[in-house]
């Protein structure tokens, strides 16, 4: 099997299903909250996931 095969495989299984459960996960959240996300106007971020500092919106925790 060549390299960029397992590479299209790994990204398939693995790092896209992790990127649609964090892009949920986002929306979800700021529906909570009443925000919008502007796609358009949107960029992408990364995260750092060794941090586990909890996020706080008028001091209580979000999950």
């Amino acid at each position: 099997m060549s390299d960029q095969r397992i590479l299209r495989i790994f990204l398939r299984q693995v790092i896209w299903p992790k990127m649609h459960d964090e892009t949920n996960m986002l929306a979800d959240t700021s529906a909570r909250l009443g925000l919008t996300i502007n796609r358009r106007k949107s960029k992408v971020f990364m995260t750092n996931a060794s941090i586990n500092i909890p996020i706080t919106v008028q001091r209580e925790a979000l999950e």
